[in-house]
């Protein structure tokens, strides 16, 4: 008998100690709501609401539109590591049969089917990877609710979800796929989102995947800014180093100008440079180790920013 008063009490939702649920009424303020509860790693997280259509028009949303589409196209930009889209249509599927047009191809089939979703990635990609980026954003699935033919389901999954910088990236590329769904289905009045995230953390300046100028102009670029005397652009590359957390860091634009500084006899710059190139490949291998953003992280990522205001420094004393 009490099994079964167990069991009852759970099913009306009265044992909730170990579920991390944040649930609201507006998007913007599930955002709000989530970046006040990830102050620390939060696990298992679980974001949700029922939201009028409108919703996905928002302010909030479009202010992200731009960028989230970006990580929408079907062919990756190349200021992106990696993007959403190339892992949605990665099999080259003819336009009819991209991701999008399957989702609303099988939702007019079947509108309470299980089968309209997007999956990310496959055993392979994640087996194949190594510690290279892959999306974090897995799954993303829709259906039509049975007890309301109006309201439109939407759950999606993370294996991991930065909250500050790239959950409004995610609810934007949410809606923008919405959207695209109620260009064919205009009854759509409302919808119900479940986001789930096994980890969720919350870091400030989160780069986001988006990678930094100077590691997406060619290294010849860099060198014409020092043989310019450039200086006011190579401070401003530099300072965007400085100003992106990146969880993948790449090198390649520090080491090409510190190549640079070095063939025009800057050497001192140079090897201040070389220092940052060497506590970023520190924290590169630290982030094979842990995914979560530790102490011992912080320090280095302290690390990479203090020899990166060295070298600006040097640049402005020495370079003349």
């Amino acid at each position: 008998m009490e099994l079964w008063e167990d069991l009852f009490k759970v099913s009306r939702g009265d044992i909730m100690s170990d579920v991390n649920n944040i649930i609201s009424n507006t998007l913007e303020e599930l955002y709000n709501s989530t970046l006040e509860r990830c102050q620390e790693v939060q696990e298992n997280l679980i974001l949700t609401g029922t939201f009028n259509i409108n919703e996905i028009y928002s302010q909030f949303i479009t202010l992200n539109y731009d960028i989230a589409e970006k990580w929408q196209m079907e062919q990756k930009p190349p200021e992106l590591i990696i993007n959403h889209g190339e892992y949605i249509n990665k099999k080259n599927l003819a336009d009819s049969e991209s991701g999008i047009s399957f989702i609303i191809e099988e939702l007019k089939r079947k509108n309470e089917g299980n089968r309209a979703c997007f999956s990310l990635i496959n055993m392979y990609d994640i087996i194949d990877s190594g510690d290279e980026a892959i999306p974090s954003f897995l799954v993303l699935q829709f259906s039509f609710s049975h007890y309301d033919p109006k309201t439109l389901l939407v759950t999606a999954y993370f294996r991991a979800l930065e909250v500050e910088n790239f959950l409004p990236i995610n609810l934007a590329e949410i809606c923008i796929n919405i959207n695209k769904i109620c260009q064919h289905f205009p009854k759509i009045e409302t919808f119900k989102l479940h986001l789930v995230a096994f980890r969720a953390q919350r870091i400030k300046n989160f780069s986001c995947l988006t990678k930094c100028t100077i590691d997406v102009i060619d290294s010849m670029k860099i060198m014409v800014l020092i043989d310019d005397g450039n200086r006011s652009e190579i401070v401003k590359l530099l300072q965007e180093k400085l100003n992106s957390k990146e969880s993948v860091i790449i090198t390649d634009g520090i080491q090409s100008l510190s190549k640079g500084m070095k063939l025009r006899g800057f050497e001192i710059i140079s090897e201040q440079i070389d220092e940052i190139v060497k506590a970023m490949n520190e924290v590169n291998t630290l982030r094979k180790s842990t995914s979560v953003y530790n102490d011992k992280l912080k320090e280095k990522y302290q690390e990479i920013s203090c020899n990166l205001e060295k070298a600006l420094k040097l640049i402005e004393e020495e370079w003349n």
